[in-house]
């Protein structure tokens, strides 16, 4: 196995129990392949632009400095997790980043615009914070089971979970400094946002938990 099953969508439902254990197992390594897509799509989609906003405008030289390392560590991390993809699944990663996470044209301008620009949408740093503690649990969990999954897949989380623990620190200290700064208006509008972005993407199982169970 890739990963720990309990981590997985498909486990937590009836219909997993009429899986054989061959589809058990490659519904897991799927799943696995997935999550490491996800991870990618956060650091590249969202964190290089809000880091890299920050780091072009005035900041604490300490906390610049400490967003200088998050974004090095956050392109290192989106090299190991393709790399990963890469040698498990050559002939689907060969060309590119992402099978399972299809992101729309208009989508993407979207995301792209409002994460260059994170003073107006400081909801941004909420969800790199909400990221950054899931990778944490999902990592730990990994080295839990470390035994039983296989090793590649549990040396990329350990060293995943080793950098996380600093990327919270600097995620909290950069939304202490702008949240304050942040508007009631443009406060309670980004609360909205986040709040759907919750419900929409966070809640419940949609779009890729669709795509893992056509793949298998």
């Amino acid at each position: 196995r890739f990963m720990p099953d309990e981590l997985t969508t498909f486990y937590h439902t009836p219909a997993y129990e009429t899986l054989t254990e061959a589809q058990r197992l490659r519904y897991n390594q799927l799943n696995a392949l997935y999550f490491n897509e996800q991870t990618m799509f956060f650091e590249k989609a969202l964190a290089r632009n809000v880091l890299g906003h920050f780091l072009a405008n005035p900041l604490p030289e300490t906390l610049k400095s400490g967003l200088r390392q998050f974004m090095t560590e956050e392109e290192q991390h989106s090299a190991m997790f393709h790399d990963l993809n890469q040698k498990c699944a050559p002939v689907i990663y060969g060309r590119r980043d992402f099978h399972f996470i299809q992101v729309p044209e208009v989508a993407a301008k979207v995301l792209d615009f409002i994460s260059k620009r994170p003073t107006w949408f400081p909801f941004l740093l909420w969800l790199m914070h909400l990221q950054e503690e899931r990778a944490m649990f999902f990592g730990r969990t990994f080295l839990k089971y470390a035994d039983w999954l296989e090793p590649h897949f549990v040396a990329v989380q350990r060293r995943h979970l080793a950098d996380e623990i600093g990327h919270v620190h600097w995620d909290e200290e950069l939304r202490d400094w702008v949240w304050p700064r942040t508007g009631l208006l443009l406060r309670r509008f980004n609360i909205q946002i986040f709040r759907w972005m919750i419900e929409e993407y966070f809640s419940t199982p949609k779009r890729s938990a669709g795509s893992l169970i056509s793949a298998l």
